[in-house]
């Protein structure tokens, strides 16, 4: 039990605000050493964390897990939608 306690735990946890900021500048130096524009990503209007989002993407199993699993939803709601109309 005290196992899937500390689990829930680590799910929940966002980081601290000094780790979300150094994980944003890593991740700004992995645009810039390629050359690539960064923009801090946003949804509706307000910021995402990417320490916590890619976080939970490890736990689920990584990007083709991850991927995969989004693919299939964005399917699932695009058939819908065009059904509905």
């Amino acid at each position: 039990m005290a196992d899937d306690e500390d689990e829930d735990e680590d799910w929940n946890d966002d980081g601290s605000p000094e780790d979300e900021a150094a994980f944003m500048r890593e991740l700004e130096n992995f645009y810039r050493e390629r050359s690539m524009e960064f923009k801090p990503p946003k949804f509706y209007g307000i910021p995402v964390n990417c320490l916590k989002l890619w976080r939970s993407v490890i736990r689920f199993g990584g990007y083709d897990r991850v991927g995969l699993c989004l693919l299939n939803l964005y399917v699932t709601i695009f058939y819908f939608y065009y059904k509905s109309l």
